[in-house]
């Protein structure tokens, strides 16, 4: 084994790891915030119990869907073969 230091980061790299956790965290409050203010405007026009599960339903597909494409694309460049 050889006695090689392993390389640092760069040294801009904490500003761009809190800029990432800013835009996480304001992304998350956006979604946070719009799911019980749609569910609240759809009560105010009289939706029925169906309509406000499929309204909030809808919430948790895109990001499901998401993962899920994410993770397909990771594994497809870890196993080319497959």
């Amino acid at each position: 084994m050889s006695d090689v230091p392993p390389s640092r980061p760069r040294s801009g790299w904490r500003c761009g790891f809190l800029i990432q956790m800013l835009v996480t965290l304001l992304a998350t409050t956006a979604v946070r915030a719009t799911r019980p203010t749609v569910t609240y405007r759809a009560l105010s026009l009289s939706a029925s119990s169906l309509e406000i599960g499929l309204i909030q339903s809808a919430f948790s597909i895109v990001p499901a869907l998401t993962t899920v494409a994410s993770v397909a694309g990771s594994t497809a460049s870890v196993n080319p073969a497959a």
